[in-house]
């Protein structure tokens, strides 16, 4: 938590959380979508409960794939990349990867996504539900 309140810009508005759904589903909605975690998704697919571990800490593969570009690079043009990069750096999410449970929670996730649509959002160049749980915003060099 000390680590989410330096850098985490939700950390007032949201308790620590893994995402299964976003965009987040409006309260009015909490009632009927309870009822059918319940039944179509808990009962109906066996899902027991599990625990969350959170050993690791990792970003996004776009992330990695940009710092991958980046050490390619030779060093006159790693500068001047780097240069150009850190006027244009958008802040880039820093979280905590669940370990032993991705199975789970990605279950979860494609039984809810069919009959929910509206709440998924896999924006950029995240193509597959990623668990995870933010621990701050960060420019990555």
């Amino acid at each position: 938590q000390t680590i989410r309140q330096k850098h985490d810009p939700g950390y007032l508005r949201w308790m620590p959380h893994i995402n299964i759904l976003f965009p987040f589903i409006e309260e009015g909605y909490f009632a009927p979508i309870a009822q059918y975690i319940a039944t179509e998704i808990v009962h109906k697919m066996q899902i027991k409960s599990f625990d969350v571990h959170l050993a690791s800490f990792d970003v996004f593969d776009n992330v990695k794939k940009q710092l991958q570009t980046q050490r390619n690079h030779s060093n006159q043009q790693q500068n001047e990349w780097t240069k150009h990069r850190n006027n244009h750096q958008k802040m880039e999410t820093l979280f905590l990867r669940p370990n032993g449970c991705q199975q789970s929670l990605r279950r979860i996730f494609n039984a809810l996504k069919k009959d929910w649509s509206q709440c998924v959002a896999l924006s950029g160049n995240k193509k597959e539900y990623v668990p995870h749980l933010t621990v701050g915003k960060f420019k990555m060099n």
